[in-house]
C-alpha cells in the first residue's frame, strides 16, 4: 500500500515538474486520477498499520504477562 501510495505521489509532482498539462488524457489521470487513488491508498494503510499496531500491543502484553518475574524465581 505505502508502494502503491509513493509512486503515485512521485508520478504527481513528476507531471508538475514536466510542465504536463491537464488537457491531454495522460495529464487527466497524472493530475485527477493519481490523488484521488493515493489518497484512498494512504487512508488505507495508515488504519491497516495502526490495527496491526494494536495487535502488536495485545500481543507484547500477554508475552510480558507470562515471562516469569527473575526477582520472584527460587534459585536452585
Amino acid at each position: 500500500m505505502l508502494a502503491i501510495t509513493a509512486i503515485l505521489i512521485g508520478g504527481f509532482f513528476s507531471g508538475i515538474f514536466s510542465s504536463l498539462k491537464i488537457d491531454t488524457n495522460l495529464g487527466k489521470l497524472v493530475f485527477v486520477g493519481f490523488p484521488i487513488i493515493y489518497a484512498i491508498t494512504g487512508t488505507s494503510y495508515f488504519f491497516i498499520r495502526s490495527t496491526d499496531n494494536k495487535s502488536i500491543s495485545d500481543l507484547s502484553t500477554d508475552l510480558l504477562n507470562k515471562v516469569p518475574n527473575p526477582d520472584n524465581v527460587q534459585k536452585k
